[in-house]
């Protein structure tokens, strides 16, 4: 959540890469990222512990100019309900 009040208070969310397979969903507005409707298989394929993933997921706020933030998130899945924190916007950039 930004601090800010109105346009700059609004964060949206994407994943901006490693999600080639779609085995993952960031809501744009919230942040949870889960895991898509019958991927948990595929996602825990890889032994053992299950298996690691990374994405890279970005927010930013809707003010003018905007502020973004990039995070690298690894996620090992061991089960099919995966829940990851939303990025905070610390460190961001301004962007045109």
């Amino acid at each position: 959540m930004d601090a800010d009040s109105g346009l700059n208070s609004q964060v949206i969310y994407e994943i901006v890469s490693g999600n080639e397979d779609s085995a993952f969903h960031l809501d744009g507005t919230t942040g949870v990222l889960t895991v898509s409707a019958g991927d948990g298989a595929l996602l825990r394929r890889g032994g053992g512990g299950g298996r690691r993933h990374r994405l890279v997921v970005m927010a930013r706020d809707c003010g003018t100019p905007s502020l973004r933030t990039v995070a690298d998130l690894v996620i090992a899945v061991n089960d099919s309900t995966v829940v990851v924190p939303a990025p905070r916007l610390l460190d961001a950039e301004v962007s045109g």
